[in-house]
């Protein structure tokens, strides 16, 4: 489990996070939402150990964040950046296995490769392990970086016994995931995620789209400017009250008979535009 407790952060004299207590369990997707500013990036952050709390302590598998080497961090978390910056033509192959790295000290073995032919399979890359990531189109691109994080946390054993369970609880991070994939690969991924939670994994995630949080998502944080406004089962948290407070938007909540989640849907008048912090 992820557990921080009263964690804030805060630089320059301003706060961008307010005191939280935030709990992940394994097997649990839990989202982060709110308009740009809330403080989603900077919870990631700090849960992901790129960022040091102000206040506060966080804990991962009942022991301090802070204490865990960056090799046995990287076995238990990995993230899912956003952005990512290339400079050389790495093949698709080459940078899966960079995830690899942590769990072997000069050469791969052949556990680490059959790892890597597993997530290239489960991410649909196996067709171009051999193109250069810069080729790629932006969406293809992240789907390659999220072949290599899950490489980073996947061991042999789970190849070997898929249907027991995980040795040790691993967290995956994710920030934004579905920023520049189209509608099929926004669900391929977030499905390979929930796939993932069966199997013992805890994955966070920042989402903007409320409907895929609907779909998707065990519980969500939603937060404004920093602070928490609802934390709970997307149907409970996600109320046109609590929506209009954290995005300035009025909307309709509607059931639908054939689904087994709400559907969002935006009023038609204007938005009531709000601002908002960095």
């Amino acid at each position: 489990m992820i557990h921080a407790q009263h964690i804030s952060y805060s630089v320059g004299g301003r706060t961008l996070l307010q005191p939280q207590t935030v709990r992940v369990r394994a097997g649990e997707l839990v989202a982060l939402a709110g308009a740009n500013g809330a403080g989603k990036s900077t919870l990631l952050k700090l849960l992901s150990r790129d960022l040091t709390p102000s206040s506060g302590t966080i804990q991962l598998n009942r022991q301090d964040l802070s204490r865990y080497s960056a090799r046995d961090l990287a076995k238990c978390r990995a993230v899912l950046s956003q952005h990512h910056t290339l400079t050389f033509p790495f093949s698709v192959y080459e940078l899966v296995m960079m995830g690899r790295y942590p769990h072997f000290d000069h050469q791969p073995t052949g556990q680490d490769l059959a790892v890597v032919d597993h997530v290239l399979e489960q991410t649909g890359l196996a067709q171009m392990t051999h193109r250069s990531v810069l080729s790629l189109s932006g969406g293809e691109q992240q789907r390659v970086f999220l072949a290599k994080v899950m490489a980073q946390l996947i061991d042999y054993h789970e190849l070997m016994h898929p249907d027991s369970d995980i040795l040790t609880p691993k967290f995956l991070l994710l920030d934004e995931p579905t920023t520049g994939l189209d509608l099929y690969y926004q669900h391929a991924l977030l499905q390979q995620a929930r796939q993932l939670t069966r199997q013992g994994y805890g994955v966070i995630t920042i989402l903007h789209d409320l409907n895929l949080i609907m779909q998707y998502a065990d519980q969500v944080l939603l937060l404004h400017q920093g602070q928490s406004l609802a934390f709970g089962t997307p149907a409970a948290a996600l109320t046109p009250s609590s929506i209009r407070q954290a995005f300035g938007l009025d909307v309709q909540i509607i059931d639908q008979p054939t689904l087994d989640y709400p559907i969002v849907i935006p009023a038609t008048r204007q938005p009531h535009y709000q601002a908002l912090t960095a």
